[in-house]
């Protein structure tokens, strides 16, 4: 493979299932470390890593990425090139979102220390790895303090040498600026909080107070309304839950849900995060067990029939879901829609959603309309019958012994 740096950016861009940040920003930096290996600052990387007493000629490291080892590559990596007097190999791991891997038998298997321990079989006579990251920190057993460095540090260290540089025109202070820019522009270089932000604070409280007294007005509508939507999904087997999961956090979800009944002894459902069906209206703030609002980070009024499916019964949930889709579709405002966000995994929602901001108008009573809007979706969810129900359900609990404890929805792999 080639080993120049553009070429090493361009085999990035075939990547669609991985997060290529990391990957691209190891690549910058290493052309940054080269840089300035050549460059007569080449001592300013001993500074940079913490490493000013590891003993070694920093113009003789040259820097390459994606370095092979059993069980993994190495992000970064620095080793003396040619007879160097001194011989050096740092390892650089990078870390900006993902956290570390980690095997069966903890900080033993954590990915560093499987690092370490490679470190320790090299034959150069100074060695060390360094930590990178912007939020992942791993255990205190594994690595010093020193041997950790944050990407902002990494940041205000070579924004010192741009200053050394002065205004003389040079490679390095091009390759500098051009590095500092992007780490700027994905908020790597600093923790900013604005007075706006935090006086968002409150205003989220309120708004999350609002949403709670809203949801409330959804069980006057849904249990015991004109339209006794609870009654009627009770006929069909399907209960409130012992258990409401991520739909229980005030932030995410206010309002009633319902799940395929857990015993026929019993009469409430399967707690939500167990039930691959749930039936719910109320106030969504935010996307939950891969369900999302119709725009992000605003709430809105919400009702649903969601099934989380294997891709694999993709086909047959759409079929199942027919049934109620055909009663709906024709009512004002319900949508069928397959969501997709991981490779093993489909959601299918069928939904009435009003946004927020849809509907803002600040000389309303918004009690008015969570009123007008809870009682046309119940009415609209009564008329699907009895039949199309049983369909939904039956595909649901596929694997499901009332007599045992549930199988692990297709829902709650993804949460873990």
């Amino acid at each position: 493979m080639r080993n120049d740096f553009y070429s090493r950016l361009f085999t990035y861009k075939a990547g669609p299932d991985r997060e290529p940040l990391e990957d691209f920003l190891s690549e910058l930096f290493c052309e940054l470390l080269n840089t300035i290996a050549a460059s007569k600052h080449a001592n300013v990387i001993g500074a940079l890593l913490n490493l000013s007493e590891l003993g070694c000629d920093w113009k003789s490291i040259a820097w390459r990425t994606q370095f092979t080892i059993d069980g993994g590559r190495l992000d970064l990596v620095g080793k003396t090139a040619g007879n160097a007097k001194e011989s050096a190999f740092v390892i650089i791991e990078n870390k900006i979102g993902a956290g570390f891997t980690i095997g069966a038998g903890g900080d033993g298997q954590h990915q560093l220390s499987r690092y370490l321990k490679y470190l320790e079989s090299r034959p150069e006579k100074n060695k060390a790895l360094i930590l990178v990251s912007l939020y992942s920190f791993p255990s205190a057993s594994i690595l010093q303090a020193n041997n950790i460095i944050s990407w902002r540090d990494i940041a205000k260290r070579l924004g010192q040498l741009l200053t050394e540089l002065g205004e003389q025109y040079s490679f390095l202070a091009s390759q500098l600026i051009w590095f500092i820019n992007f780490m700027r522009s994905n908020s790597m270089t600093e923790v900013k909080i604005s007075l706006q932000d935090i006086a968002c604070m409150t205003a989220w409280k309120r708004l999350e107070n609002s949403c709670s007294v809203l949801g409330g007005e959804t069980s006057r509508q849904v249990i015991g309304g004109a339209s006794d939507l609870q009654s009627k999904l009770n006929e069909f087997g399907i209960f409130q839950p012992n258990g409401y999961g991520e739909f229980g956090n005030p932030g995410i979800f206010n309002g009633v849900i319902f799940t395929p009944r857990k015993s026929s002894k019993l009469n409430y459902g399967i707690k939500a995060n167990d039930s691959n069906l749930v039936v719910c209206v109320g106030i969504l703030l935010a996307e939950s067990y891969m369900v999302p609002t119709l725009i992000a980070d605003v709430p809105e009024f919400f009702a649903a029939v969601c099934l989380w499916v294997v891709k694999d019964d993709t086909a047959k949930a759409e079929a199942a879901m027919a049934q109620i889709n055909k009663v709906l579709s024709g009512l004002e405002g319900w949508t069928f829609n397959v969501y997709s966000q991981d490779a093993n995994t489909d959601v299918l929602v069928i939904r009435r959603s009003k946004p927020f901001t849809a509907m803002y108008d600040e000389h309303v009573d918004w009690l008015d309309y969570a009123r007008s809007f809870y009682i046309s979706a119940a009415a609209d969810l009564s008329l699907v019958d009895e039949a199309a129900w049983t369909s939904l359900i039956s595909l649901a609990m596929e694997g499901f012994d009332e007599n045992e404890e549930p199988v692990e929805s297709v829902k709650s792999d993804n949460e873990s």
